[in-house]
């Protein structure tokens, strides 16, 4: 799988993170257990997601992802 990220808004307060965030996977090989369906080499899915992160000790203490729009 190749993955492409862009970041959209990025907002940081503290120890609280919010991201739009655009995902791009190409696959190289088939890949029966993708995310949400089976994917053949050369199916491109592409995300936009909303991820908010909260942080303790400056590690991920949650993540949490809002799946917004998905192109296959």
């Amino acid at each position: 799988m190749n993955e492409r990220l862009e970041i959209g808004d990025l907002l940081i307060d503290g120890d609280k993170i919010a991201v739009e965030l655009y995902t791009e996977f190409e696959c190289i090989q088939d890949y029966p257990e993708f995310s949400f369906k089976p994917l053949k080499r050369g199916d491109v899915v592409k995300m936009r997601n909303f991820i908010f992160y909260n942080l303790e000790n400056e590690k991920f203490k949650k993540i949490r992802v809002a799946r917004f729009q998905v192109q296959h």
